[in-house]
């Protein structure tokens, strides 16, 4: 039996799938609210076609994710929030889309140091390395499979053990390079010559 779920229910989840923080995925909010993957994805794109609720999509789109936020507005909110009560902070973070913890959280971060800047730039230097290394992992794996099975075919045959040379061999195998060159060129002279 298919479930149903009611508009706001769909609005919500679409919200929260669309302001989730970096680390969470889709399928881990819709596992959370108890809804397929494929269906939350289903909500997200009738949002965004303004099919999913009569009001525009605008005010879910438009609306700031904490990790959006630069480390200047951030900056702005924490002094702006230090001289407001806690339901006036409540109040303030509404508006921005944000909570209160997430302003603790920043002031924490500001104060231990722990300052970095979470906008899209970073976000986008991660994926691409991410993929470069997803790429650089599949080509060692082939190339890890390639010199196994050279391997596998090179194990019947004995093995070829490479030879140090010392000076004097080297030597040794120059002078008789040498004199066998200069005796093929001598019999070929001696034959041209006749």
């Amino acid at each position: 039996m298919k479930a149903k779920f009611t508009q706001s229910f769909k609005i919500q989840a679409v919200k929260k799938a669309l302001n989730r923080s970096n680390g969470t995925t889709v399928k881990k909010i819709a596992d959370e609210l108890g809804i397929g993957q494929s269906t939350l994805g289903k909500w997200i794109i009738k949002s965004r076609n303004n099919e999913l609720e009569k009001t525009s999509i605008i005010n879910v789109t438009k609306e700031k994710r904490p990790q959006d936020f630069n480390l200047e507005e951030r900056m702005d909110l924490i002094i702006s929030c230090s001289s407001l009560n806690e339901s006036e902070v409540s109040q303030l973070c509404r508006k921005k889309g944000i909570f209160s913890h997430h302003i603790k959280q920043w002031t924490e971060n500001f104060t231990q140091g722990q300052i970095t800047n979470m906008n899209s730039n970073n976000s986008n230097e991660n994926k691409q390395l991410k993929a470069e290394n997803k790429a650089l992992k599949k080509e060692i794996n082939r190339k890890d499979k390639a010199l196994a099975e050279t391997a596998a075919l090179l194990g019947g045959c004995p093995k070829i053990e490479f030879v140090k040379f010392t000076p004097q061999h080297i030597a040794f195998y120059y002078l008789m390079i040498h004199c066998i060159l200069w005796l093929i060129f001598k019999s070929l002279h001696s034959r041209t010559a006749s």
